[in-house]
């Protein structure tokens, strides 16, 4: 197609690439309400407003920023189904915006703080060096440490990391449960685990189940003042260990990773399935609950793909990636079992 005023000629007809300006434009907005998202999650303004302060003017004066600031910024979040505004100034949650509540069971809050918060929004200012070919990820050029020694030097984000971690595990964690077979297993190694909701939910599927979570040490200590075993009831079958997933892990019939191997780069992640598989009795199990890359999730799991490359060097994976992983590890691929969310299950065994 001929553009007025232009030599060049275009695949597209000017009416066509009039249309997609739009599909366009829509990328121009994304940091703004990201921003606006954080400032939500930050404030608590969920939790005002479903205590009841449904105003901005009644917000603003108990959190002392600007009205008509505040105003513009709930009006902006409407778009984004976080409220709706029923009358003028008055704005409820939504079904979405009760996710940001602290107290919600399924409270996403504590992983958009991390996610959309400066310690991880920093590091994309590096994506031009990182595609340049630069040997150091975003985390590392931007604090100068990896992201696991920055946690272990940084307590207040440490604390902000792990509670995030468990508000990912919120959901997924009982989707997975629902579908994972472990009739016969006696005991799992949850490596990487957390606080050990993940474990404890399996705990509650599987009455003959016991589990061990194997941690960092200060993930550990932590573990216990949430005591997910507890709120379950499972903790007499629930322990915790603290350890190193490239040195030694213990030995058991089963094993899970939860949002675990996506954190390293292939050669790093084969050290990991290797020490699992060098302490795993012939004919143990081991899953990955990981969000794959397929035709279910592909678009925001392609985005993710992009965001451990540049934090710190994972990936995201589709079913072949996985199968290589395996083939290198000592491990044989058996199975991938979806949930009802994005996560799904990759079931290998030792052959």
């Amino acid at each position: 197609a001929e553009y007025m005023g232009s030599e060049k000629k275009m695949k597209f007809s000017v009416s066509e690439a009039a249309a997609a300006i739009p599909r366009v434009a829509r990328f121009l907005p994304s940091h703004w309400i990201k921003c606006a998202v954080y400032e939500f999650a930050k404030m608590k303004l969920a939790d005002e407003i479903d205590s009841g302060t449904t105003s901005s003017t009644a917000l603003a004066a108990k959190l002392h920023v600007n009205q008509s600031y505040l105003y513009r910024m709930l009006r902006a979040l409407s778009y984004q189904n976080l409220v709706v505004e029923t009358s003028k100034d008055n704005f409820e949650l939504t079904v979405e915006g009760e996710l940001f509540m602290s107290t919600h069971p399924m409270s996403m809050r504590d992983a958009i703080l991390l996610e959309c918060g400066p310690v991880h929004e920093s590091v994309w200012r590096h994506f031009d060096a990182i595609l340049r070919g630069s040997s150091r990820r975003g985390f590392e050029l931007e604090h100068g440490v990896g992201v696991w020694e920055y946690l272990d030097k940084d307590a207040e984000h440490a604390q902000i990391f792990d509670r995030a971690m468990t508000s990912f595990s919120n959901g997924d964690s009982r989707a997975v449960a629902d579908v994972i077979n472990l009739q016969g297993v006696e005991r799992i190694v949850d490596v990487g685990g957390g606080h050990g909701l993940l474990a404890a939910c399996l705990l509650a599927k599987f009455p003959s189940l016991r589990a061990v979570v194997l941690e960092r040490p200060s993930v550990v200590v932590t573990a216990a003042h949430e005591n997910q075993g507890a709120k379950m009831g499972v903790a007499d079958r629930l322990s915790f260990e603290d350890g190193d997933m490239f040195r030694e892990v213990l030995p058991s019939p089963a094993y899970i990773m939860k949002h675990i191997i996506h954190d390293y780069n292939d050669e790093q992640a084969i050290n990991i399935l290797r020490v699992i598989h060098r302490a795993a009795p012939e004919g143990a199990r081991l899953f990955l609950a990981e969000i794959m890359i397929d035709n279910r999730t592909g678009n925001f799991a392609a985005a993710l793909d992009l965001h451990m490359l540049v934090v710190n060097d994972g990936a995201q994976r589709d079913q072949q990636g996985f199968e290589a992983l395996f083939n290198a590890s000592g491990w044989k691929f058996v199975s991938v079992t979806n949930t009802c969310t994005p996560i799904s299950i990759v079931e290998a065994v030792k052959a």
